[in-house]
């Protein structure tokens, strides 16, 4: 799957390069990828993060004074008839709000492995926020350029206008 997923890209990416290269369809490629490689992380550290909650920490009693050896999972306290993809689309809510640093505290770490797993996705939370903002801000400076070449061109054209004479 992995090889599919870089084949795909090298696939997108030379379309790029032979298509509309500075124009608008690079940074909406580049936005595209951003999302979707971010997205991508989240699914893989949710996969850890509910291993994490429920495997290692896998016990029967939660009680009051049992509450660190509870994983986040246990904690949900999912009947038996819950689904795969409830479960799945809880861990990635966690996973999500842990990237993007807001943190609700509706759902929270407890055990060791999971305040560690936190921790790791709180730091890539923030690395994945300062790529974004570079992004962003490539965009916008290759948005200035593509204006200024432009305006560069127009004069250019009027120079040469003028030096022919025409009106």
């Amino acid at each position: 799957r992995v090889e599919r997923v870089v084949s795909f890209k090298r696939t997108v990416d030379s379309y790029v390069d032979r298509s509309v290269g500075n124009g608008w369809i690079r940074p909406v490629v580049s936005a595209v990828s951003l999302v979707l490689g971010t997205m991508f992380f989240n699914h893989v550290l949710c996969c850890v993060l509910y291993i994490a909650g429920s495997e290692i920490y896998d016990e029967p009693g939660c009680g009051e004074y049992e509450q660190n050896r509870c994983g986040w999972v246990n904690r949900m306290e999912y009947r038996p008839e819950t689904g795969l993809l409830t479960r799945y689309t809880d861990s990635f809510y966690f996973t999500f709000t842990i990237l993007t640093t807001v943190g609700f505290g509706d759902i929270t770490a407890h055990s060791t492995m999971e305040r560690m797993t936190t921790v790791v996705a709180m730091t890539a939370g923030c690395a994945i926020f300062g790529i974004v903002m570079g992004q962003i801000t490539a965009v916008i400076h290759g948005m200035n350029m593509g204006l200024q070449h432009y305006e560069e061109r127009v004069r250019e054209l009027e120079q040469y206008m003028r030096f022919r004479d025409v009106n």
